[in-house]
């Protein structure tokens, strides 16, 4: 088993953060269909680490590709973790078996960056309107 290339990812602004699909694909490069297998993806930030997983059997000689979608509530760039492992885990892990790669899943540049403004300056003229308000009301 190996991992083909690098993962790639689209990442789509939404409400509140950010959703994103990453695609990677794993070759079974033995000559025996493989063992099932766990793909995981691991997004460690800060806060909320999150895990995802995948459940493939590969046929020799074959590449399968895996899709993840998830979604961050943070704005900044993440360090993702792919890894595949045995779904048995009374199996022993082996480098045919086992694998960790990571790549970082840039959240905010040119493509993405959707002039959202800051995070939390909304509340900020909500209540300089309530003040506005008031006072205009007081003079009255």
């Amino acid at each position: 088993m190996e991992f083909v290339g690098e993962p790639t990812y689209e990442i789509v602004s939404v409400k509140g953060g950010w959703s994103y699909n990453i695609t990677v694909k794993i070759k079974n490069v033995g000559d025996v269909v493989s063992e099932e297998i766990v793909v995981n993806l691991t997004d460690e930030a800060l806060d909320f680490p999150t895990s995802l997983k995948k459940y493939v059997t590969i046929e020799p000689g074959k590449t399968e590709t895996i899709y993840f979608e998830g979604a961050t509530i943070y704005d900044y760039d993440q360090t993702m973790y792919l890894s595949y492992y045995p779904a048995d885990l009374g199996k022993v892990w082996t480098e045919k078996n086992h694998e960790v790669i990571t790549f970082e899943l840039i959240i905010e540049d040119e493509d993405t960056n959707t002039g959202a403004g800051t995070p939390g300056f909304e509340i900020l003229l909500f209540f300089l309107a309530i003040s506005l308000v008031y006072m205009l009301k007081k003079k009255k």
